[in-house]
């Protein structure tokens, strides 16, 4: 029972015993803390509780693993939108995502892999150092919605909108190690051949190393441009606004997007710039969103809706900053696979609505390289059956603390709290060896 009726309560939190003891998260995790829903109560109503005599609860101990299928990843200060990017048409093939349950395997802790990991040297899925605690840095706690929704409460480290751990203006698109090596076309600032492929090109992700790509020309639009089914729309790493909308505070819509790619579109090779607030929607599911970069996130980056159970958005080699709320906002049913990612300065890498009614939702997160998350890489609901699945992933803070809430759980409801945070069942599914922080 808490007095001001908060439900983050740290029911078993986990320490690296030594001389000087650390902590390094809290929650259910295999046998170092066994509980599951049914034996934590918190803010219940007592009267109501039954006894039980020596019930002995154990964490759920499943993991489950995904099969990684391939995901399709101005000149002049002002340039026609007619002419802004390539556009071809494209076959929409269906990806198909299995999801394999294991239902007894223990997640056992580990020691901590000595050494520093060059972040920029490596894509190999090794080692130490997982999970956070529930403790935020300091900072100041405000509402963001979920898609006009009612709220959920967030802490928000404060940060300035310039600062930054990592060099990352100087460098061009084409030296960027976050583009694959079989993305379909490079970004480049010398690519400006048209592209004549039917079909969108399959890219794999990488881990990034920090490196912002560099604009070859801004492209402004009147109203949110779209991208029909099938097409393939190659931006050539031009960056892509609106000269009728600028950030501010207020929810936005459609209406105050950039881009609105339908299902079985494809938007590649781009950056979108500040003036905006919506970022790019993809609100029937079923996009590839590859190599692209927000520069300034306004509301969210990427809005997913709509789908089904089996509808699957890709985001492939791509990058965001200075988002103070969400980057990728999942509202909508189905799968979101994120292969290569860096994000800078933002709240939540990707965040399951808390207030868009129970809808299970999934995500996969590999080669991510994320630099001071503000709440937490992710945020998925509990009570919803969400599953988050998470590998290779490097996390750096600029005051090189490791108490990052790498997977928080949320309680969904119109007013969404948190529960907590770190490895849990299904919910939450990493070990040691797939999260890196300040290596």
């Amino acid at each position: 029972k808490t007095s001001d009726g908060k439900n983050d309560v740290k029911v078993c939190q986990w320490s690296q015993g030594s001389k000087t003891p650390s902590n390094l998260g809290d929650g259910p995790s295999g046998t170092l803390c066994q509980y599951s829903e049914s034996d934590v109560h918190i803010n219940g109503d007592v009267s109501q509780s039954t006894t039980q005599s020596e019930t002995t609860s154990s964490a759920s101990t499943s993991k489950e693993t995904a099969s990684s299928s391939d995901a399709t990843p101005t000149t002049n200060t002002s340039t026609d939108a007619s002419g802004a990017g390539t556009v071809s048409p494209a076959d929409s093939d269906s990806l198909e995502q299995s999801f394999v349950n294991f239902a007894s395997s223990n997640a056992t802790e580990q020691e901590p892999t000595d050494g520093s990991t060059d972040v920029s040297q490596t894509a190999i899925h090794q080692s130490s150092v997982a999970s956070s605690t529930s403790t935020s840095a300091s900072g100041s706690t405000t509402k963001s919605s979920d898609n006009g929704a009612q709220n959920e409460e967030q802490t928000v480290a404060s940060s300035a909108s310039g600062s930054s751990a990592l060099s990352t203006a100087t460098s061009t698109a084409s030296s960027s190690n976050t583009i694959s090596s079989t993305a379909a076309s490079t970004a480049s600032a010398a690519s400006s051949a048209d592209t004549t492929q039917t079909a969108s090109t399959n890219s794999t992700g990488s881990i990034p190393d920090g490196t912002w790509p560099t604009s070859t020309g801004t492209v402004t639009y009147t109203e949110p441009y779209t991208i029909k089914a099938g097409e393939v729309f190659d931006g050539k790493m031009q960056t892509f606004d609106r000269s009728d909308i600028t950030c501010s505070e207020g929810e936005g819509q459609k209406d105050t997007a950039v881009f609105l790619v339908e299902a079985g579109g494809t938007l590649k090779n781009a950056i979108i710039g500040k003036n905006q607030k919506e970022g790019v929607h993809c609100d029937d599911h079923d996009c590839t969103i590859e190599n692209v970069w927000w520069d300034d996130v306004c509301e969210d980056a990427l809005s997913i809706k709509g789908g089904s159970a089996s509808s699957v958005t890709t985001v492939t080699n791509c990058g965001a900053r200075y988002a103070s709320d969400k980057v990728v906002q999942h509202n909508g049913y189905g799968t979101v696979k994120i292969d290569g990612f860096y994000a800078q300065e933002f709240g939540k890498l990707y965040r399951s609505c808390g207030t868009c009614g129970d809808i299970p939702r999934k995500v996969f997160l590999s080669n991510v390289y994320a630099v001071d998350p503000l709440v937490s890489v992710v945020t998925v609901n509990k009570n919803y059956g969400d599953q988050a699945k998470f590998s290779n992933i490097y996390v750096k803070t600029s005051d090189g603390k490791n108490d990052v809430k790498v997977c928080q759980w949320s309680q969904g409801s119109k007013t969404p709290s948190n529960l907590g945070d770190g490895p849990s069942g299904t919910l939450c599914q990493y070990s040691e060896s797939d999260v890196h922080i300040n290596e």
